[in-house]
């Protein structure tokens, strides 16, 4: 109800029918700018100015918040991100943060050359591709969001939290990793204190298997968290990754390579390795013979083998002491040689062999008979004795004709 008028009716107006007079139109302009000077009052009441040009960085902050003198960048006050680099060929900056400062936001891509914190300071790393290749701090920084950066060198600990990913490629003092956070070790990293996970992942799929990166002590595992480590294909110890002095692992947690959970670690650090591979033997002609379900870098049990006949077992297709992959081998065989096919310089083979008879007729000299007398066509023993039987007959015929 209205309070002037009872009977008045409230009629529903299709948006397209409403007048547009001059008078509406000023009326809706005045209004947007109401708001855009209100939004600018409150900007500039905040400080806040928009990302500018600070040497080879784009920084975003609160008015003198920072400055830049001597190719340097001097943040003095909490709220500055440094939103990346003015070109991607720009060379990496220098970086000073004060004592003052108690948090510091890093974009994508950015590239500093020397960071010198002179308090401590949370670093929010938002996007990929950062680097810091030198990191002087009094106190132990920490690195959060959900970004990534690479760390040269530190001399302090590295704190790395939230969806953080650090990659340590030089030497650092410490690390300690939680929540969702990684930290990634390359191959030349070098941990002079102790790693110290509690949740997120220990990346170590980039040290060289046999050259283990030196670290003091290793402490991993949390009840209440998760964790995860991952290590190059192939390695079954933690030995092989991290030349460590002490190692305690307070609950079993899962061990990925190439991206497959292989199994869990060990209060030792020996992995305990659960995952499998297929192993199939195959015989003559392709006929399954067996398939054996064979633990991730074991070796599997070839089945006996019986030849068929007229062929001699010679081996298996190829190696099967260290499986990786499913694997399907085959058994070889030979023909057995037969007596037919064997040496015919052998007396006994050719005195044993049958003789092939032509029947061919001869005349004799003295009587002008024809005689037909067997010839065999054969060899050796068999020869001499057909010519021996053959002298005599034809002695014989001639002594009757006499």
């Amino acid at each position: 109800m209205f309070p002037h008028d009872h009977n008045y009716r409230l009629e529903v107006i299709p948006c397209q029918s409403v007048p547009r007079s001059p008078q509406h139109i000023s009326k809706a302009i005045l209004a947007c700018a109401l708001v855009f000077i209100a939004f600018l009052i409150a900007a500039s009441a905040s400080g806040r100015a928009c990302a500018e040009v600070v040497g080879p960085f784009e920084v975003e902050g609160p008015a003198n918040s920072y400055t830049y003198a001597n190719s340097t960048l001097t943040i003095s006050e909490d709220g500055v991100v440094i939103k990346g680099m003015t070109d991607a060929a720009a060379p990496a900056g220098t970086v000073v943060v004060n004592e003052n400062v108690r948090e510091v936001g890093i974009g994508s891509y950015v590239r500093i050359q020397s960071l010198t914190v002179k308090r401590s300071t949370t670093f929010i790393v938002d996007g990929p591709g950062n680097e810091i290749v030198q990191l002087t701090t009094a106190r132990a920084d920490a690195i959060g969001g959900d970004g990534k950066i690479t760390l040269e060198t530190g001399n302090s600990a590295v704190d790395v939290f939230n969806s953080a990913t650090v990659r340590v490629d030089g030497t650092i003092e410490s690390a300690f990793v939680w929540q969702k956070a990684t930290l990634v070790l390359g191959p030349n990293a070098r941990v002079d204190g102790v790693i110290t996970a509690l949740g997120g992942i220990l990346d170590l799929s980039q040290v060289t298997m046999g050259k283990p990166i030196p670290v003091q002590g290793v402490s991993v595992g949390n009840p209440t968290t998760t964790l995860a480590v991952a290590a190059p294909f192939g390695a079954t110890d933690l030995h092989q990754l991290l030349n460590y002095q002490t190692l305690t692992v307070n609950d079993a947690m899962p061990v990925y390579e190439n991206g497959e959970q292989i199994g869990t670690l060990n209060p030792d650090g020996s992995f305990n390795i659960t995952a499998t591979r297929n192993v199939s033997f195959m015989g003559l002609n392709g006929v399954l013979l067996t398939t054996e379900t064979v633990p991730l870098f074991g070796a599997a049990h070839a089945p006996d083998v019986t030849a068929p006949d007229g062929y001699r077992f010679l081996g298996w297709s190829k190696p099967f002491d260290y499986v990786t992959e499913d694997m399907t081998i085959s058994a070889l065989f030979e023909k057995v040689p037969t007596a037919a096919s064997g040496s015919e310089g052998s007396s006994s083979n050719t005195e044993r062999r049958a003789a092939k008879i032509i029947r061919t007729p001869r005349t004799l000299a003295s009587t002008d008979d024809t005689l037909t007398v067997p010839i065999a066509v054969t060899s050796g023993a068999a020869t001499i004795s057909l010519l021996t039987a053959l002298t005599a007959a034809f002695i014989r015929r001639r002594n009757v004709a006499a």
